[in-house]
């Protein structure tokens, strides 16, 4: 039997929850109105905490993101909560995603699919097979990698971004969406590539 490692294929986003993936390609195209976003669940003594209180450390960049958290996670979402979320990543040039229980979330896909560049923390979990990155970045995602959201390296990298022109997000918006797209069709090929081979 092939290990489950060997079987990795990126999560998506989560229809179960009722993200509007006929909604995608019109709200993608909406301009930015926000530097970053993070909606999401906060774990205690998780890099989620730290991130946030990075944040809080650079005024600039706080004020210029849209930032909700709840401290307990929920399997469903209102349909309140999910406007929100999806309006948060829609309106943000940047979506910030420090790992959770998991490295790897339907974040990082939601994001992409509206037009905003995920700023993904590249740790790997004692529960993950392997890189749970190597996927995207063999697939040369326009994410943006960081290791440690408390370093000086992350500091610098929030304000270099946020000190981008206009011009060049709605480039990063454009060639994130772009990605994506093309990103899903490739998957789709795979996985049919996959399901013939065993069963053609």
């Amino acid at each position: 039997m092939m290990h489950t490692c060997e079987l990795h294929r990126p999560l998506g986003v989560a229809t179960y929850r009722g993200f509007p993936t006929p909604a995608i390609s019109a709200t993608a195209r909406s301009p930015a109105t926000a530097f970053c976003n993070f909606l999401g669940t906060m774990y205690a003594n998780s890099s989620r905490e730290t991130l946030l209180h990075t944040l809080d450390t650079l005024p600039a960049v706080r004020d210029k993101c849209i930032v909700q958290v709840r401290h307990e996670w929920a399997p469903k979402e209102t349909s309140h909560t999910l406007q929100a979320y999806v309006d948060a990543l829609a309106s943000s040039t940047f979506t910030l995603s420090p790992a959770g229980l998991n490295t790897e979330c339907y974040r990082w896909y939601e994001a992409a699919a509206l037009g905003s560049t995920p700023i993904v923390e590249a740790v790997t979990k004692p529960s993950t097979c392997n890189d749970p990155t190597a996927l995207l970045r063999s697939a040369n995602a326009p994410f943006v990698f960081v290791r440690d959201w408390n370093s000086t390296e992350s500091v610098t990298l929030l304000k270099t971004l946020l000190s981008e022109s206009r011009d060049k997000n709605a480039n990063r918006r454009e060639r994130v969406r772009a990605w994506d797209k093309q990103f899903r069709l490739t998957m789709r090929d795979q996985v049919l590539l996959l399901l013939r081979s065993r069963f053609v």
